[in-house]
C-alpha cells in the first residue's frame, strides 16, 4: 500500500486488540499473515513537551524484548499500552488469533503496532497478507494522550505556583501534585529555592550547566529514582493506573550562584581563564617568532652595514 493511501491518524484511528483479534477470525483459518512469529509489548508515557510549541505532548515508548507469538507468556503484557507484532516468520489467521486472544482479559483495550508502526486498519491483503495501513508510534495525536492534556497540564500550574512557598518541601510537593497526575503521564520540573522551572526553563536560564553536571547540582526528591538527564528512564517507570507520575529535581545550591556559574553571561572564573588562554597562546606566539628570528640571523650571512 503506497503511502499516498494511508489513512490519515486521527484520535480514534487505533486499532484495539480486541477488533485485530476479530477481524482475524473473519479471515480463512489457514490463511498466513507475513512478519508475525514475534510479539513485543510497548510501554507509553507522555509528557508536555515544553521546549516546544506550547501544549504540545512529548513520546517516551519503551518496547520488551521481541518473544515468540505462539509461545509468549500471558502477563508479557502487564504494564503496557501496546502489542507489537513483527519478525520474518508468517502464522496461520487462526493460530495468530488463538495466540493474541489469550491477552484480552486485561488487554482488550491495548493499540495494536507492526513493527513498531500503529496499525490504523485491523486488514489483511493478499497477495502477500501482511498486515497494512500503520503509520509510526504517534500515539500523542490519539485520545490515549489526549485525556491527560489538561489534567497534566493543571498538575504543572499547581507545581509551579505552590513551589514559591519556602514553607512547602520538596517531599511535600511532590506528593501533593502526583495526585492531580493522569495515568501514563509524567511531568519533571526542577526546584531552585523558591522557583520551579520546566526544562526548557533551565535551558534558556542555564545554558552553560552540561548534561554531566546536571546531576551533581540537582537531586531527585523522595521516590524519584529517574536521574534527570536520563528521559528515556521515564517510560520504564511502573505504571500507576490510579495515577502518573511527578518528577522533581532539586538543589540546594541558590538561583544566583547557579547563574553566575552556568547563566549566559561569562563568570567571572570563566573571564580569568579566557584571559590566562590568550596570555598563554600570545607567549608562545612571540617565543616561535623568536625562534624564527634567531634562525634567521644564524644563517651564516654576514649582516650589511
Amino acid at each position: 500500500m503506497s503511502d499516498s493511501s494511508k489513512p490519515t491518524p486521527s484520535a480514534d484511528a487505533n486499532v484495539t486488540l480486541a477488533q485485530f483479534c476479530e477481524a482475524l477470525s473473519a479471515r480463512p483459518a489457514d490463511e498466513l499473515v507475513a512478519e508475525c512469529d514475534q510479539l513485543q509489548g510497548i510501554t507509553i508515557r507522555f509528557a508536555l513537551a515544553t521546549s516546544h510549541d506550547a501544549g504540545s505532548i512529548s513520546q517516551f515508548a519503551s518496547f520488551t524484548v521481541a518473544l515468540p507469538t505462539l509461545t509468549a507468556a500471558a502477563d508479557v503484557l502487564d504494564g503496557c499500552q501496546s502489542v507489537s507484532l513483527g519478525g520474518s516468520g508468517s502464522l496461520k489467521a487462526k493460530d495468530l488469533e488463538e495466540a493474541l486472544r489469550r491477552y484480552l482479559p486485561k488487554h482488550a483495550e491495548a493499540a495494536v503496532c507492526h513493527k513498531g508502526s500503529r496499525v490504523v486498519s485491523p486488514i489483511v491483503k493478499p497477495p502477500t497478507k501482511s498486515i497494512v495501513c500503520k503509520d509510526d508510534v504517534l500515539f500523542e495525536n490519539t485520545d490515549m494522550a489526549e485525556r491527560g492534556r489538561e489534567s497534566a497540564d493543571k498538575a504543572m500550574r499547581k507545581a509551579r505556583k505552590w513551589g514559591t512557598n519556602p514553607k512547602m518541601s520538596d517531599q511535600n510537593l511532590v506528593d501533593t501534585v502526583e495526585a492531580f497526575m493522569p495515568a501514563l503521564w509524567v511531568l519533571a520540573l526542577f526546584r531552585v529555592g523558591t522557583r520551579v522551572l520546566t526544562a526548557d526553563d533551565m535551558g534558556k536560564r542555564f545554558p552553560r550547566l552540561t548534561a554531566t553536571m546536571l546531576p551533581r547540582v540537582f537531586k531527585p526528591v523522595g521516590h524519584n529514582v529517574v536521574q534527570p538527564e536520563d528521559y528515556t528512564a521515564l517510560c520504564r517507570m511502573p505504571t500507576l493506573h490510579e495515577g502518573g507520575k511527578f518528577l522533581l529535581y532539586s538543589t540546594s545550591v541558590d538561583y544566583d550562584t547557579l547563574v553566575d556559574t552556568f547563566g549566559p553571561k561569562v563568570s567571572k572564573i570563566d573571564r580569568l581563564l579566557k584571559m590566562l588562554d590568550v596570555s598563554d597562546a600570545a607567549k608562545a606566539t612571540a617565543a616561535a617568532e623568536s625562534t624564527t628570528t634567531t634562525s634567521d640571523d644564524d644563517d651564516g650571512k654576514t649582516p650589511s652595514a
